[in-house]
């Protein structure tokens, strides 16, 4: 059986010491008298996650611009031109500039 000590150290803003001992990967950590039980912590990197707010309202086109839906097509569009009816109907390119903040909030574009 492995055993070895971790850390001595303060606990909950100095209020109360600690120790904590491993016993095979397993930690033990006692702060005061009460002693805590703990599985052992996966070293990997957490994972990105999509933005699904993002993800729901834009798009990736064949040729990998971001596309989305023209604004303004819910209601009040018998007062609009024939011209600007058929335009709201065409989703719309993302310009450039937002395009870096939409790869980080959708990983793996």
């Amino acid at each position: 059986m492995l055993c070895s000590i971790v850390g001595i150290g303060l606990w909950r803003a100095g209020l109360e010491r600690f120790l904590e001992i491993r016993y095979n990967n397993i930690s033990i950590s006692r702060a005061g008298t009460a002693p805590f039980l703990s599985l052992p912590h996966n070293n990997k990197m957490p994972k990105k996650k999509t933005h699904q707010a993002t993800a729901k309202r834009f798009r990736i086109s064949a040729t990998g611009k971001f596309m989305k839906r023209t604004a303004g097509q819910d209601h009040f569009n018998a007062r609009e031109s024939g011209r600007t009816t058929m335009a709201k109907r065409r989703d719309a390119t993302i310009a450039d500039v937002n395009v870096k903040a939409l790869r980080k909030l959708i990983p793996g574009t």
